[in-house]
């Protein structure tokens, strides 16, 4: 489960570093990226406070703080992947 994990996040990590190689961000696009990566972190951040704060016990909070930071990658991957190239007559077009 974590070395499927850990291969989604690279694969995702090296389509995003030939994208930006490819085609290199405007300051704008940067400041517009940068802006997103924080608030996603900041939004895990809160949830991870909250699960501390929450009256349950231990190994609930545990089981919800990895959740939380599992959601993370999955966040930052929806807004910064680039699409998938689909071929002609792909039928999910």
């Amino acid at each position: 489960m974590i070395a499927y994990g850990a291969y989604l996040f690279g694969r995702a990590a090296i389509r995003i570093r030939y994208q930006l190689h490819a085609e290199p961000l405007t300051p704008v696009q940067t400041k517009a990226r940068r802006s997103n990566v924080e608030h996603v972190l900041g939004y895990i951040a809160i949830i991870v406070i909250a699960e501390l704060l929450l009256p349950v016990s231990t190994g609930v909070r545990v089981i919800a703080i990895i959740g939380a930071l599992l959601l993370a990658p999955s966040l930052l991957v929806v807004d910064l992947e680039p699409p998938k190239r689909r071929k002609p007559g792909d039928p999910t077009e």
